[in-house]
């Protein structure tokens, strides 16, 4: 790849790992890098489990929007649920992760906060990989 800098141009090799992942696996990799304190970006853990579950449910969940056409993240897990794509418990806990991932959820304790979001995030990914499908 040729890249420009103040001296002119120069080529650098290009990471083609990087370069072929969709969106969802980078910010999969985000999320990942986390939970497994290698950063302290937090990410989006919550808008990561909606896309998922598009991805993940998009069949039923296309079925699911002729009646309804918008849908929150809450509406989706509640629909997958009555349509058993989702087995209760586990709509279950994407609620409570739904709820705890809220943006006004925050705790003064900073060092509390990360650990419990750490926590919250890696609970939340082994469970959405761990989706029937």
């Amino acid at each position: 790849m040729i890249v420009r800098d103040a001296g002119g141009s120069k080529l650098v090799q290009l990471d083609t790992k990087g370069f072929c992942l969709s969106d969802h696996e980078k910010a999969y990799l985000k999320l990942a890098e986390f939970v497994n304190r290698k950063s302290d970006n937090r990410g989006n853990p919550r808008q990561f489990m909606e896309r998922h579950l598009d991805l993940v449910f998009q069949p039923q969940l296309s079925i699911i929007r002729r009646a309804q056409p918008f849908l929150t993240l809450s509406d989706k897990i509640t629909e997958l649920e009555k349509a058993q794509a989702l087995p209760a418990e586990i709509a279950k806990k994407l609620h409570a992760y739904r709820e705890a991932l809220n943006p006004d959820h925050h705790d003064d304790d900073h060092d509390k906060a990360v650990e419990d979001a750490r926590n919250n995030t890696k609970q939340m990914l082994d469970v959405l990989y761990l989706l029937p499908t």
